[in-house]
């Protein structure tokens, strides 16, 4: 927070609470203790503060109040926020486990060698899955 926008708020607390000194050494107080708090967060932490206090507020008791505050709202922006990582369906697993499962079983006989007519028949069978599924099979 600015100097200034500190001169503000203090004023602000002034307004509310009359007895609130607001001398040299006040002013400086507040623009120290207030220099690392957002000055939004800040005015709604005093009309927080003035709804249920009688004496004025320390500079410490607004800053705690604003972080509380900026808390809350950075917590209600993330609850809002959608998620990136999409989980997926059992049933999206599953094919893609069998998927995984048939290319794996496919490339063990292929580094083998054994290139017989029995992994050309895998190889047709593998093929004909994947164009069931939606997807395409070119073999290794």
């Amino acid at each position: 927070m600015k100097k200034t926008e500190a001169i503000a708020l203090l004023t602000k607390v002034k307004a509310n609470w009359y007895r609130q000194p607001v001398d040299e050494l006040t002013i400086a107080e507040w623009c120290e203790c207030l220099a690392q708090t957002e000055f939004e967060d800040a005015i709604a932490a005093v009309i927080q503060l003035r709804e249920t206090r009688e004496e004025p507020p320390t500079p410490g008791m607004v800053t705690n109040a604003a972080r509380e505050i900026a808390r809350r709202r950075f917590e209600e922006r993330r609850l809002r926020q959608r998620k990136l990582i999409l989980v997926p369906s059992a049933d999206e697993r599953a094919r893609c486990k069998a998927q995984l499962h048939d290319l794996i079983e496919v490339l063990g006989k292929k580094m083998v060698g054994a290139n017989t007519q029995e992994t050309a028949d895998e190889d047709d069978r593998l093929r004909i899955v994947a164009q069931s599924r939606g997807a395409s099979w070119s073999g290794v």
